[in-house]
């Protein structure tokens, strides 16, 4: 029940919000902030309005809809924000406001933004001035690394969800939420409305215009894991090239370079977001081709030009073929983890064994940190199929490097980013400080790994080691051999 001269509402436990300004608006509420900074109210809207829903049997079929989300069985430790209360009499539910967070649509670089950067560096002054300014709020914005971390984080909240039936529905750039400070590294996913159990034989359903899979604006089908799979790649291309995965030249040109003149004039646009153009990298049909954007080479793996050429160019007209989300977060942390960052342009990119310089500006790369990983035969004392490589950037004075458990262990969707094993310089020794206490890891002292010593919770190498190399074991189910290694 709301008082409009206040804006109070009611929840189920007689709980009162006063709305106040808007926090965002998407294609089926409105959210807003409230006088408590903790807590935020949505009201759901008239599809295709900004209207509040006021028919009673539409209020009661929403409360209805969020009673059954609340009955799923959706993790409770999983970073989506969950409906705490319902509003009484009206459609709207209340939920934590996430403090200190920001949608990923932070990442594009509309007007508002570009507006805002004044000087362009001398590396840049080569090439336009809005090309210029779209480097540097990639720069600004974390770049590619953050870029990275952030998808994979998405991408394995998702595979949370479809490993327990759940489709999410709605996958948008507005329903993302990643740390405003790069210090920490946390992700959410808000808007659950349309999180549910997957059903077949369903037409048509609730999406965000530019990201939806081809069937569900054609209302061919309803939603599924394919379509939530559609959804996230289109969301990760975006993000990490800057061009739609749709929208390429025959679009943008308004179909002026197609033989085909019957489609002249038509909206493409339309028509692209539908699905019915090819992809603008697709390997078998190159009319909609675009180079607007990053250079793919620059912010792809090989890996990830794969998963998006089979979700985007085979999977664009058979959904089944598409990776599932489960392929995903792996994909994105291998590339993650083989990016560097430059000291004077900030920008990051993929390390190559012939790259000495920084392909933005041409500064030199400073020092590195490389670990690789491999499978180790106990019983033959060998170390055998390489599972991971994770490369940092460090000075030689300055050193302090986190290794994560994906080096440690094989890799998982869900716990791949916590901390097992910092390493950091003091004085002319490495301190390596175990942070992942119960883990079985030993220090290989000799070259032939027949004496090893068990690590304790600090421990102290000489700085010199690094440049020789230091062997760990980690001796859990699956025993690990890890290489760490400084080099030029």
């Amino acid at each position: 029940m709301a008082n409009n001269k206040q804006q109070i509402f009611v929840d189920e436990h007689h709980n009162n919000h006063q709305k106040t300004n808007v926090l965002g608006t998407g294609g089926q509420g409105i959210v807003y902030r409230t006088s408590d900074s903790d807590i935020a109210i949505k009201l759901a809207t008239i599809k295709d309005s900004e209207k509040p829903i006021t028919n009673k049997v539409d209020i009661r079929n929403f409360q209805t809809k969020i009673q059954n989300l609340r009955l799923l069985p959706i993790p409770e430790n999983i970073n989506i924000t969950k409906p705490m209360a319902m509003l009484k009499d009206t459609a709207g539910y209340v939920m934590y406001l996430l403090n200190e967070m920001q949608p990923f649509s932070h990442f594009w670089h509309n007007a508002k933004a570009i507006g805002k950067i004044k000087n362009i560096p001398g590396w840049l002054d080569k090439i336009p001035e809005e090309s210029a300014k779209q480097l540097i709020h990639y720069s600004n914005t974390g770049g590619l690394r953050r870029r990275l971390s952030g998808l994979a984080k998405c991408a394995s909240i998702l595979s949370e969800l479809h490993s327990m039936g759940l489709i999410y529905g709605d996958i948008s750039a507005e329903n993302v939420f990643i740390s405003k400070y790069y210090e920490s590294n946390e992700l959410w996913l808000i808007d659950p409305d349309n999180i549910r159990f997957f059903k077949g034989g369903l037409k048509g359903g609730v999406y965000t215009p530019k990201y939806a899979a081809p069937e569900l604006v054609q209302h061919v089908s309803g939603g599924s894991f394919e379509t939530d799979c559609h959804s996230f790649a289109v969301l990760a291309f975006w993000i990490l090239s800057l061009n739609h995965p749709f929208i390429g030249d025959h679009v943008i040109n308004g179909g002026a370079d197609w033989a085909d003149d019957t489609q002249k004039g038509e909206d493409l646009d339309e028509k692209a977001y539908a699905g019915l153009l090819p992809w603008i990298d697709d390997e078998k049909d190159d009319s909609n081709y675009s180079d607007n954007g990053l250079p793919r080479t620059l912010v792809l793996t090989d890996k990830l030009r794969g998963l998006f050429q089979l979700t985007f160019g085979v999977g664009r007209t058979t959904p089944w073929k598409r990776p599932t989300i489960f392929h995903w977060p792996k994909a994105l942390m291998e590339a993650y983890d083989k990016t560097l960052q430059c000291i004077k342009c900030k920008m990051s990119f993929y390390h190559k064994d012939d790259l000495k310089v920084c392909p933005f500006c041409g500064t030199k790369i400073n020092e590195l940190i490389t670990v690789k990983t491999y499978l180790y035969d106990e019983e033959n004392n060998k170390k055998k199929n390489l599972q991971w490589i994770f490369i940092r950037e460090v000075t030689s004075n300055k050193i302090k490097i986190t290794l994560p458990n994906r080096i440690f262990f094989p890799f998982s969707n869900k716990n791949f980013d916590d901390p097992v094993l910092e390493m950091y310089r003091q004085e002319s020794f490495i301190v390596l400080k175990k942070l992942e206490i119960d883990l079985s890891l030993y220090y290989v002292k000799d070259s032939n790994k027949t004496n090893w010593e068990s690590l304790k919770i600090t421990n102290r190498l000489s700085i010199s080691s690094l440049t020789k190399g230091i062997t760990l074991i980690a001796k859990e189910n699956i025993p690990m051999l890890i290489n760490i290694k400084k080099s030029r």
